[in-house]
């Protein structure tokens, strides 16, 4: 869910039409709909997808997505536990920095913050705030690269 969400993907519903899959995963209430199809725009970009899991084949304990556009950085973050978000204020000090790699400390103290982390019998939330600066950083270096 993360790299659709920072691919700014859409979705297609049956009755409800196109929304953005942000909007469509923000919704509190449950929608009795069909999924028609999921719209992914066609842009030439880097992407970076980064997860930690225990073992190959068990769920993940976090997840992060980083897309370039142009000079555009979007980064969403998903298994924390709860639907994937978009790290917006994270993604406000990239898109307005001159140079971006003096940035990625300052925002690996900050995404901690800004995305609600929780704990469960994956891992505790003090675990995932450690785990989700490195990945930023492993990711941004990824896609300026």
């Amino acid at each position: 869910m993360p790299v659709l969400l920072a691919l700014d993907s859409k979705v297609k519903l049956f009755n409800g039409g196109i929304l953005t899959l942000e909007s469509f995963l923000n919704e509190s209430d449950i929608r009795r709909d069909i999924l028609v199809e999921i719209l992914i725009p066609k842009k030439v970009c880097k992407t970076s997808f980064q997860c930690v899991r225990k073992s190959k084949t068990d769920y993940s304990i976090i997840n992060l997505a980083i897309c370039k556009f142009d000079n555009s950085i979007t980064i969403a973050v998903g298994s924390r536990p709860g639907k994937a978000i978009l790290a917006r204020k994270t993604m406000d000090i990239f898109n307005h920095s001159e140079n971006i790699e003096n940035e990625i400390i300052n925002a690996m103290k900050y995404i901690g913050n800004e995305i609600p982390l929780d704990s469960n019998m994956r891992g505790s939330k003090s675990y995932r705030e450690l785990l989700l600066a490195a990945l930023l950083r492993k990711g941004i270096q990824e896609v300026l690269n």
